[in-house]
């Protein structure tokens, strides 16, 4: 496919958000049965008083102790992965980390909490982070252990074995989730003897002091089902799997389930999905105590570098279950929707590919192919929301550098098709690999991401734990809030397989809704978790700041340098009146007043009178800007510097007599240049743009009507920053300066 053809389909998918059109067929489940009457195993309290708590690792989980085994190796089925087939081509970036690359980035928060030892206990290659917050309770979980924490992570217990909870082996990959509107704890692991899955539901919402309803032992999956992946829903628990059998999608009755009865299963197949050898699907998992009443439904990303894939897509299956007539549930056909291209594909699909800093070690698995843990659904009084994120190939050359696609779906609150609402690539400043994504949505609709950096690229750096977002209202397609630090990594990883966490985990806090609870891997310098709470809503009434400053730029500057920033309102409550200022090079503050009224959470402009002497060439200047609100409740967000150079572009011209130059911003970076002159200019009369590099970037001849050369041009596909405007013939012109943003 040539260039021109290839910027034609992005184009065309980037602006596809529909459903394909296409009938559906229902197919009915495979498989369905009974779990008999669960085991009652005591609350973890009660273990503790009477001596029956076991502590990880015991050594009784079936598993060999010492640093960081390898547990559970990746299952890979028959290689998918087709060399050089699907887009983007090889060296062509990702469209939509081109499309944000001078996005808006708002200042983050530090975590309101942070434990760097959440595992106190030996731990196993990778660890599986994953967590679950209540109303009261952190139960932070790893591969084959867990531990209990109160809201700001202190620990209330020692790490346990899942055995305080499981019989038998403990082999791990456990999911931990808060079924909200049930208010009560679930654990799961998947199982080897039978193959299979293991579910403990906590008979009341404290998770320390409540026994469990265990189910184990009963489910048979057929083949092994390596990364299961749990999901809550209004009429079950739902499980996807990397298994090597027809059967792809379970699910088990969480109304009988919570009331610690005899619960029936069921069995289906994902028809029409295609992988890559390795693969994870999700059922959106629903947060908050209104679930949807709609069928449930599955996601997978579908890339065309994989064999039996023509174009990059989504495919949703839609689940309808009957428990009192199971032959009457199904599941549907998949549905595609159409997306913007992506290379999911690392090094043929194998497990080895991001490069350590610092001396190295093996290389790391970027979890391809994967809906990231976890894909998760909130209801809103009109819509239902999903997100979710999958890691993509984003650098055209040299070392890889991975980045989180990430997609917000939405649908009729009464069920229907799922549309695109928006969707991004995200990538870490200083091009480092940001991968094992985990998302979730809060209840003012902000979304926060946790993931995992590292760096071998611009910026060396170990491996990291971060976190952005964005608020609800902000651009489309943009994680807004700068990228901000939880955890770094002392050490490097150094066990051979390169596995790394498998997976990690957020979710929201039930009883504010609004904070975010993260569970991650790092190393400290053996592999250890970190658990985690941030924020992306406000924390305050009153609460401004400074968020960029839009000029001057580095580029040709004088002497009244205009200067314009944007003003944010960060709190919850409307602000009016108050003080903005500058200074250059920390000289005295340029104070004036900002007389409208700012809305919580939106942006002004603000242009101060004063201007700025920035004359002297080739000096770089720092500029400082900041608000002044009497009351302001963090001023940690208040200032933002930034540093310009005055860089003259070296256009030598003689001026053009008895004329003048007016270029015209007329909004979306759209300009209009107009000569106006009552001489007859010698010879062809042209405009030329150029860039700072001194690089003609637009031009074209012009024509005399009525003493005017006017010309309109387009410079919303340019780079940012200072351009140069020249209007005349060969000797003789004037010249403007323009600036896009």
């Amino acid at each position: 496919m040539n260039f021109k053809n290839y910027l034609g389909l992005m184009l065309f998918v980037c602006f596809v958000g529909f459903v394909s059109a296409q009938d559906t067929e229902t197919f009915p489940p495979e498989d369905y049965g009974f779990f008999a009457t669960p085991t009652i195993v005591p609350s973890v309290a009660e273990q503790i008083a009477n001596g029956t708590f076991i502590e990880g690792l015991s050594g009784r989980e079936g598993r060999p102790l010492g640093e960081s085994p390898e547990i559970n190796p990746r299952h890979k089925h028959v290689n998918n992965v087709v060399p050089g087939k699907g887009l983007p081509l090889e060296g062509m970036p990702d469209p939509l980390v081109r499309a944000v690359e001078n996005q808006l980035k708002y200042p983050g928060r530090d975590p309101i909490v942070v434990n760097l030892n959440g595992n106190n206990s030996a731990s196993f290659t990778p660890t599986d982070p994953t967590i679950a917050v209540g109303p009261n309770h952190v139960i932070g979980g790893w591969n084959i252990g867990f531990r209990i924490f109160d809201k700001d992570l202190n620990p209330l217990t020692n790490s346990a074995s899942l055995n305080t909870i499981f019989s038998g082996n403990v082999i791990g990959d456990p999911i931990f989730l808060y079924d909200h509107e049930a208010d009560r704890f679930i654990i799961t692991e998947f199982s080897n003897n039978p193959n299979g899955f293991k579910v403990a539901v906590s008979q009341g919402p404290n998770p320390l002091t409540d026994g469990w309803f265990v189910y184990q032992g009963q489910f048979n999956t057929g083949a092994f089902p390596d990364y299961t992946k749990f999901s809550i829903w209004h009429d079950g628990y739902y499980v996807t799997a990397n298994i090597g059998s027809a059967n792809r999608l379970f699910v088990v009755e969480r109304e009988k389930m919570l009331l610690g009865q005899a619960a029936q299963f069921q069995a289906f197949q994902l028809p029409g999905i295609v992988t890559s050898g390795f693969y994870s699907p999700q059922v959106f998992s629903a947060m908050g105590t209104d679930l949807p009443t709609t069928p449930a439904t599955v996601i997978y990303q579908q890339d065309d570098s994989w064999g039996g894939v023509a174009n990059d897509h989504l495919k949703l299956w839609t689940v309808t279950v009957d428990w009192a007539t199971p032959g009457n549930s199904g599941i549907s056909s998949a549905v595609q929707v159409p997306v913007t291209a992506f290379n999911g594909v690392f090094n043929g699909g194998s497990f080895n590919n991001l490069p350590q800093p610092f001396g190295g070690g093996p290389l790391l698995d970027a979890l391809q192919a994967t809906v990231m843990n976890q894909a998760q659904l909130r209801k809103f009084p009109t819509y239902n929301s999903a997100v979710f994120n999958f890691v993509v190939r984003v650098n055209t050359s040299g070392a890889n550098q991975a980045g989180i696609r990430w997609y917000e779906l939405r649908q009729d609150v009464g069920g229907g098709p799922w549309t695109i609402h928006q969707e991004g690539t995200y990538t870490s400043p200083g091009e480092k690999s940001a991968f094992n994504g985990s998302m979730a949505i809060d209840i003012d609709g902000n979304i926060g991401m946790a993931y995992s950096t590292i760096g071998t690229r611009d910026v060396q750096e170990r491996i990291s734990i971060k976190y952005t977002g964005r608020f609800a209202d902000d651009p489309l397609g943009e994680m807004t809030v700068a990228e901000t630090q939880i955890a770094l990594s002392s050490a490097n990883a150094t066990h051979p397989s390169g596995r790394y966490a498998d997976y990690s985990h957020t979710v929201i806090d039930p009883v504010d809704e609004k904070t975010f609870y993260n569970n991650n891997e790092f190393f400290d310098p053996s592999r250890r978790n970190v658990l985690s709470a941030f924020r992306i809503a406000p924390n305050f009434e009153n609460d401004l700041g400074v968020v960029q400053i839009i000029t001057p730029v580095t580029g040709p500057l004088g002497s009244e340098e205009e200067v314009t920033v944007t003003v944010r309102n960060f709190g919850t409550e409307p602000q009016s009146n108050f003080n903005v200022y500058f200074n250059i090079d920390g000289g005295t503050n340029v104070t004036e007043t900002f007389t409208g009224t700012l809305d919580p959470l939106q942006n002004a402009e603000f242009t101060f009178n004063a201007t700025a002497d920035l004359s002297t060439v080739n000096e770089t200047y720092t500029i400082a800007s900041g608000t002044a609100l009497v009351g302001d409740e963090d001023p940690s967000n208040d200032e933002i510097t930034k540093d310009v150079t005055n860089e003259p572009l070296n256009i030598n011209d003689i001026p053009l007599q008895n004329a003048d130059l007016i270029v015209l911003n007329k909004g979306n970076n759209q300009f209009e240049a107009t000569l106006t002159t009552n001489q007859n200019i010698d010879g062809r009369v042209f405009i030329k743009v150029y860039n700072i590099n001194g690089q003609e970037v637009i031009y074209n001849l012009l024509e005399n009507n009525n003493g005017k050369y006017t010309y309109n041009f387009d410079m919303s596909y340019a780079s940012s920053g200072v351009y140069l405007v020249r209007i005349g013939n060969d000797k003789q012109g004037l010249v403007k300066r323009i600036i896009v943003r």
